[in-house]
């Protein structure tokens, strides 16, 4: 519970969004992005323990870390530990698209770039078309990857 009370502080306080919609594009290992901030998927999925609107995340404690990835894996049997990050040489970027009521919905990010001391980031959403036939169960995308400082 004291995890949960420091990860929602620090949501709070550290948690910023960006929603380019773009093409979608899977992060699958690593990926090299055009200004060479390589991309490493920790986890990926349509079904987490999050819940809520969706938001964006910049994890940087292994504390936090930790937080995260016990609620993403709330659900799940049997549950496993968060990777260990070495957070003086590296960053994790948590994106989550937010609940909804049926599949077809998914979330990735594409790169990363540092300019003036500030990272951006792309992210590419799905959601189904009109017409499509998508399984009925609450889903809640996500993307969690790890890059360099």
């Amino acid at each position: 519970m004291k995890q949960l009370a420091i990860l929602m502080f620090a949501l709070f306080f550290i948690a910023c969004e960006k929603d380019d919609d773009k093409d979608d594009t899977s992060n699958n290992g690593s990926e090299q992005t055009d200004n060479n901030i390589e991309l490493t998927t920790l986890s990926e999925g349509h079904y987490s323990g999050l819940s809520g609107d969706g938001y964006n995340f910049m994890i940087q404690t292994q504390l936090e870390l930790d937080s995260i990835w016990t609620i993403i894996y709330a659900n799940s049997s049997p549950s496993s530990d968060a990777p260990e990050v070495d957070f003086s040489k590296e960053l994790v970027l948590l994106a989550y698209m937010g609940t909804y009521p049926t599949g077809g919905y998914s979330i990735d990010i594409t790169g990363i770039e540092l300019k003036d001391g500030a990272y951006s980031y792309t992210i590419s959403k799905t959601s189904p078309a009109e017409d499509s036939v998508v399984t009925t169960a609450i889903t809640a995308p996500y993307h969690l990857i790890r890059f360099n400082r």
